[in-house]
């Protein structure tokens, strides 16, 4: 299962290119992936964010335990 998170507003990057300051207005695009059960399984963003989620549960299905894995 997939969601779209909701819209975000543009915001104001700076960045150098060959040593000139430069900036642009861009707008920060996401996806979140959820399981079954509506879990986040995983997240990336265009900013290159990234991160993954697994999740043990009791037997009643509650959760036990949430395990995020995120590059450093």
């Amino acid at each position: 299962m997939e969601k779209e998170n909701e819209e975000k507003k543009p915001v104001f990057k700076k960045f150098c290119v060959d040593g000139k300051v430069l900036g642009r207005w861009v707008k920060e695009e996401s996806v979140t992936e959820y399981d079954e059960r509506g879990n986040e399984i995983h997240y990336k963003n265009s900013d290159g964010n990234e991160s993954w989620y697994e999740y043990e549960y009791w037997e009643n299905g509650k959760i036990k335990k949430e395990i995020c894995y995120a590059p450093m």
